[in-house]
């Protein structure tokens, strides 16, 4: 008694769902006997697509930021796309402003860029795994200056210092210190000699603000 083994070939369809398909294979023999085997097709899912998006460090410009937020992603099969990118944000600013998946701030502090996307065939992945980007908008640096009246001084004599932010004024506190402390004090703004000659120096400081 002598057998013959045969092998058959299925094909299955590009892209086609995960999911488990049925068919039949017909056998016909040598002597024209023809068989029907019931075949399982498991179609698995693809491994897990990850998508990665790019983090940012920006500067406070008062305006709105107009760079273009990029992602990568990986897992994808050929053929599958990522498509109908968006983002929002979430996050505290330095003023206390919360933003929730919000549109893009522009007031300096720390949020976290959070995509939102469509994959048509997502269903055939085991998992989608997003890791949100973070967008940093800094403090933006400036000076500070300062004029006082009169600008010569008697022994006893006050005059008041006036400082000037370049930028955000009133975004920080506005200080003042002696570094002549043998010549002349500060009370606040206000500078007074404690002698009757000599030339006071000082410094004026602009404190952090929320965006400066």
């Amino acid at each position: 008694d002598t057998s013959t083994v045969n092998t058959a070939a299925v094909t299955v369809g590009l892209l086609l769902p995960a999911g488990t398909y049925y068919d039949t294979i017909t056998v016909t023999d040598a002597r024209s006997v023809t068989s029907n085997f019931p075949i399982a097709i498991v179609v698995l899912k693809a491994d897990t697509i990850t998508v990665t998006v790019a983090d940012r460090n920006d500067t406070y410009t008062a305006s709105a930021l107009t760079y273009t937020d990029t992602f990568t992603v990986t897992g994808l099969v050929a053929g599958d796309t990522i498509t109908s990118v968006n983002y929002n944000y979430s996050g505290t600013a330095n003023d206390g402003t919360v933003f929730t998946n919000a549109l893009r701030p522009t007031i300096a502090g720390t949020f976290s860029i959070n995509p939102v996307f469509t994959i048509a065939r997502a269903a055939n992945y085991e998992s989608v795994t997003v890791t949100s980007g973070t967008l940093t908008i800094n403090r933006k640096a400036r000076n500070v200056s300062a004029t006082s009246k009169p600008t010569s001084l008697k022994y006893g004599d006050t005059s008041t210092v006036v400082g000037l932010a370049s930028d955000g004024v009133g975004d920080g506190s506005l200080s003042y210190a002696s570094s002549t402390s043998s010549l002349c004090t500060f009370s606040g703004a206000v500078i007074t000699a404690i002698e009757a000659s000599g030339t006071c120096q000082f410094t004026t400081t602009v404190g952090r603000g929320n965006n400066f």
